[in-house]
């Protein structure tokens, strides 16, 4: 019997792999909120030059990192719809990080390169595929 499968009487355990994937999403989330803050505190001090556009940055850094969140959860509570959303971010942030090699910002698209390969790769395991092979309703949430 796999971990992921529980009987009536046992409790559901969790695979260590899953707590890195959640891990590694709430921490991209905490960055998201960390540059949504940078943002809003730029705009309070006047050194922005665009404020409507940090604002806007910063509104649409705070949506992703609460998307983010909850996608850490129900990844937690063994969803599977989670997944997808969760894997499109790795996808998205690794070619933003690509993107970005060239420029002066080396070592920061260094890094979010090698998160994003770590979170697409724990994702993919099949430890945590089958944690999450649950069911695709979004009750528990």
């Amino acid at each position: 019997m796999s971990s992921s499968a529980a009987t009536p009487g046992e409790p559901w355990r969790r695979p260590g792999l899953l707590l890195g994937v959640c891990v590694v999403v709430v921490l991209e989330a905490a960055l998201l909120i960390g540059v949504a803050g940078a943002y809003l505190v730029s705009i309070v001090r006047g050194a922005s030059e665009a404020p409507g556009t940090a604002a806007g940055i910063a509104g649409f850094g705070a949506l992703l990192a609460a998307a983010l969140l909850g996608c850490a959860r129900a990844l937690w509570r063994g969803r599977r719809w989670a997944r997808g959303p969760v894997l499109t971010w790795q996808v998205l942030q690794g070619a933003t990080a690509v993107s970005v090699l060239s420029g002066e910002q080396r070592p920061t698209a260094f890094a979010l390169l090698a998160v994003a390969l770590l979170g697409a790769v724990l994702l993919l395991l099949p430890p945590v595929i089958a944690a999450t092979a649950g069911s695709g309703s979004s009750k528990d949430l």
